[in-house]
């Protein structure tokens, strides 16, 4: 099984994927081999999922192909290897009962047994957000306004949307008095970022804590709290929240394909459950998922970096990497399963959730479409 990763930083992407290796599936033992290699050739970044695709894609490879040695149902062999209680990984992963979810996903995908259908194919997987070292928050009142500021700023994850709605919650402020500052290195003390599905988690639960905190301010100045007492005056709380623990979290896709006689690909659905704890933003969740599931279908059949035989760079712009757009259609069926984490945002980690199952059920959607074994991307059946 060949795994490319473009990382980019070192041996972090070779020893983090192989930390996930087993996924969500009880297995006591591993041994595993990761080796990094230095090139000469264009240097590669951080892209969505940075290795959590890469692991899944290798592990629920390795789950299909046992099963079609073993001649079971896929989701049958699954679900033989999950678990009904958390458990720790032999590389250390803390996972938490994996039986229930996939039971559920089996149910919520509209799950069609091996037998009865040439067309799809199903991966499951446990994200691992960036749960570490935790996060900032400030919030201030003055003016008749509230005033936010977080440890990683926003480019495009909503973050304005939730911190407005927590704000509300906790406060009784409304959205439209509340404003997301960009980021400033005067206003905070330290920040740590927006990746690696972090922000509702780590974030919303940075501004949680610091509206509780602002809330007690106002409680100590008048005796009682108010929305219209907190906004008379001027109050500032700085919180950096810090959780001990990884907060990891299960995922599932389904994937529909057809193969023409030329072996062109076509995704004709893409079904997404994922256990995403509390919703904070019900449309910006769906609309990360959609996006994260077309990019996934890019990462399985058409993104790549080319060089001829003397190492030349052949892709010069992002157009021709295969960078998939909006006009490829496909059906996009989003569910999820909303168990609250016990962060005090209630949310679990989504961003990079889309690209790491998607790219794995297309892998054996196309598989038992046309009986070869896939066992790289970008898929090419020519």
């Amino acid at each position: 099984m060949r795994i490319h990763s473009g990382i980019g930083t070192g041996e972090f992407s070779s020893r983090f994927i192989a930390h996930q290796i087993t996924g969500q599936y009880h297995i006591e033992n591993a041994y595993f081999r990761a080796l990094s290699v230095f090139t000469n050739k264009v240097p590669q970044g951080p892209y969505r999922g940075a290795g959590r695709p890469e692991a899944a894609f290798f592990t629920e490879r390795m789950m299909d192909m046992l099963a079609d040695e073993l001649k079971m149902d896929p989701f049958d062999l699954r679900i033989i290897n999950a678990t009904e209680h958390p458990f720790v990984s032999p590389t250390g992963m803390k996972i938490g009962a994996s039986k229930p979810f996939m039971i559920k996903a089996r149910k919520e995908l509209g799950y069609v047994p091996f037998e009865a259908t040439k067309d799809s194919g199903v991966a499951m997987f446990v994200l691992v957000p960036a749960s570490q070292p935790g996060e900032s928050a400030r919030i201030r009142s003055e003016d008749g306004k509230i005033k936010v500021w977080l440890g990683g700023n926003t480019h495009g994850q909503g973050h304005e949307d939730f911190v407005k709605k927590i704000i509300n919650e906790e406060l009784g402020v409304k959205e439209d008095l509340v404003d997301l500052e960009p980021g400033d290195t005067d206003a905070m003390e330290s920040g740590v970022g927006a990746w690696g599905s972090r922000s509702a988690m780590m974030g919303g639960s940075a501004v949680t804590v610091a509206a509780r905190k602002i809330r007690d301010q106002v409680v100590k100045k008048f005796g009682t709290y108010s929305a219209s007492k907190l906004l008379s005056g001027e109050f500032d709380v700085y919180e950096f929240f810090s959780y001990k623990d990884s907060y990891n979290s299960f995922g599932s896709n389904l994937a529909k394909v057809s193969v023409d006689s030329y072996g062109r690909i076509k995704v004709l659905e893409d079904r997404s459950y994922y256990d995403l704890g509390r919703i904070l933003n019900r449309p910006m969740v769906r609309g990360q998922i959609v996006g994260g599931n077309l990019q996934g279908i890019g990462q399985a059949l058409s993104e790549n970096i080319e060089f001829d035989d003397e190492g030349q760079l052949q892709t010069s712009s992002i157009s021709e990497a295969g960078l998939l757009t909006s006009e490829i259609t496909t059906k996009y069926t989003v569910k999820f399963d909303e168990t609250p984490s016990d962060l005090p945002s209630g949310a679990k980690g989504l961003g990079e959730a889309p690209t790491i199952g998607t790219p794995a059920a297309i892998a054996r959607a196309v598989e038992v479409y046309t009986g070869k074994r896939i066992r790289e991307t970008p898929i090419k059946l020519s």
